[in-house]
């Protein structure tokens, strides 16, 4: 990554991003169809330049860029079969929050996904929509705004299970499509 992805038309260092993830999964909670996906993380940037490279920036303006951070993940999910079809439908909902050290950079994310899952012999096929919203909690001093995101993705998996008559053995193929809508156009992609 690097250590200032502000800088325009400057020589930008790469710099290191390291952090640790601790995650717990429960599936079938008391033998019902629901489950939850819980994750509490940290990250750290080695040598963390953001917004010090010819934006005339402030210490309390760059002090609301740091990227070193906390974050925090809570996901619900509920499996319905459906037997006519041979198919699980599983709708979703996730909030991500994340504390960093600069107020700028710290948000709140709510969002949901739903996916459609059906196996026909030996074809699986796996479709997932999402989208999410995402508020920011301070102004970013480079744009004069705060930040909001809207997310939206597609995803469709496809397995091809027991190839060439190999029990335990896949074809696995993924294709997917991600855009996020900012209201800072530097943060939107596809």
């Amino acid at each position: 990554m690097w250590d200032d992805p502000y800088a325009v038309g400057q020589a930008r260092q790469k710099t290191d991003l390291t952090g640790n993830v601790y995650r717990l999964q429960l599936t079938s909670i008391a033998g019902s169809n629901f489950d939850l996906d819980m994750a509490v993380g940290e990250s750290d940037v080695e040598d963390e330049m953001l917004g010090t490279k010819g934006l005339g920036l402030n210490e309390q303006q760059q002090a609301l860029l740091k990227r070193e951070r906390q974050y925090y993940y809570f996901k619900t999910a509920y499996r319905h079969f459906l037997p006519a079809q041979q198919a699980v439908l599983m709708p979703s909902l996730n909030v991500f929050a994340s504390a960093s050290e600069g107020d700028a950079l710290s948000f709140v994310s709510y969002g949901g996904e739903v996916s459609y899952a059906r196996k026909i012999n030996q074809h699986g096929f796996v479709l997932t929509a999402s989208a999410a919203i995402r508020d920011y909690d301070a102004e970013n001093p480079i744009f004069s705004q705060t930040r909001q995101d809207k997310d939206y993705g597609v995803f469709l998996a496809y397995e091809y299970a027991n190839v060439w008559g190999y029990q335990d053995w896949s074809l696995v193929s993924f294709v997917g499509a991600q855009a996020t809508r900012s209201n800072i156009d530097f943060y939107s992609s596809e």
